[in-house]
């Protein structure tokens, strides 16, 4: 909010309007690039060997589908919050403790490392996070969801 109220106080009408057109541009790319890679995370490694045994065009519909449940999810989360920073916070958070527990025993522990610990470690730290922070107003709901992860 202070970018654009800084923008609308020292520039002329026609610069605060191509800055304004450049934030919504950016936010917009973002939004996209998210939803794009939602959709190829899931297709690649929760899909795996069955969705690459599709054929193009259910490919291409199945990636589609992803995208637009993806995209219903995030309405519904940009619905319920008040300022696009508590959103970032939500969505940087949101999830990524069961990957970031992935990764690590993938690079550290690789005999541990399997499909169904993957999809349980992230299940968990999904599930973890949205009961913390929406349910029990947990304070530190990324933390504790990674500990859960583990």
């Amino acid at each position: 909010q202070f970018l654009p109220a800084l923008a609308e106080i020292v520039l002329p009408k026609g610069l605060y309007v191509l800055v304004i057109g450049a934030l919504v541009a950016a936010v917009l790319a973002t939004v996209d690039s998210t939803l794009l890679t939602i959709s190829a995370f899931v297709t690649h490694n929760l899909m795996g060997k069955n969705f690459y045994g599709l054929k193009e065009r259910r490919k291409v519909h199945v990636s589609r589908l992803i995208v637009v449940g993806a995209g219903i999810i995030a309405y519904g989360l940009a619905l319920n919050a008040d300022r696009i920073y508590e959103l970032i916070v939500l969505v940087s958070s949101f999830g990524s403790t069961g990957v970031l527990v992935c990764m690590m025993v993938g690079l550290f522990i690789p005999r541990w490392a399997n499909t169904s610990a993957a999809i349980w470690t992230m299940s968990m730290g999904l599930v973890s996070f949205v009961l913390a922070k929406n349910v029990f107003e947990y304070e530190a709901p990324f933390l504790l969801s990674l500990v859960l992860s583990l």
